[in-house]
């Protein structure tokens, strides 16, 4: 699972491994050596380009390609996303929607408590319902990398708001209980909300490393 976070420290990876990336943070696949991403959750506003951080994202989309896209209609009708999607040079084998109502059912089914509705820091972010799909999916695990608590993206040089933080933060202690292994790259994220560490990969670099792993899976 990869967000687009400015600490981003990449896994070790398997051939096997599902690539799940959210908005803008295929610019953090590429640093993995991965061309396209399984799947990829856009939120529809971003294709609309009225700010500077929607239009960053839009920029980061052009000439790149994911297997599944699943656009996130809460804001902008599923119509207007395909529009813009014609003209963004980013292409998809298999397009979906997710409105607000599914994304509150999606984040909601994982641990039975509330996380989609509410004003905009009572809502869980787009990352987590990246996780929270899959974790639905049955997946063995999931590894974040790319995610934290800070502002600021890979792809700018300009700072953003970090958004949604208590409900994320609520979530993603709760995954450090789920039956399905919830683990991540970061120390830092690692400590505050009690995730178990991976380790990094090749690309993973800086004080924030897992450097050591004792994970079975990381040995393989």
């Amino acid at each position: 699972m990869v967000g687009s976070a400015r600490d981003f420290i990449a896994p070790v990876r398997r051939a096997d491994d599902v690539v799940v990336c959210v908005n803008g943070s295929a610019v953090n696949v590429e640093a993995m050596g991965v061309n396209e991403p399984a799947v990829t959750l856009l939120l529809g506003h971003m294709l609309r380009r009225t700010t500077r951080h929607s239009r960053a994202t839009f920029d980061t989309l052009r000439g790149r390609s994911t297997g599944t896209l699943f656009c996130l209609s809460s804001m902008v009708p599923m119509q207007d996303c395909l529009t813009h999607l014609a003209n963004s040079g980013f292409s998809a084998d298999w397009i979906g929607e997710i409105d607000a109502v599914a994304k509150a059912a999606l984040t909601g089914a994982v641990f039975g408590e509330e996380f989609g509705f509410g004003k905009v820091d009572e809502r869980v972010s787009n990352g987590v319902l990246a996780i929270a799909c899959t974790l639905i999916g049955r997946a063995t695990e999931v590894i974040l990398c790319g995610f934290s608590f800070g502002g600021g993206h890979s792809y700018t040089e300009f700072t953003t708001r970090r958004l949604h933080v208590r409900p994320d933060h609520k979530f993603l202690t709760l995954c450090a209980s789920h039956p399905i292994p919830v683990r991540t790259t970061s120390r830092t994220l690692a400590d505050e909300c009690g995730l178990a560490l991976a380790a990094a990969g090749p690309h993973g670099v800086g004080p924030d490393c897992a450097e050591v792993s004792t994970h079975p899976r990381d040995a393989a």
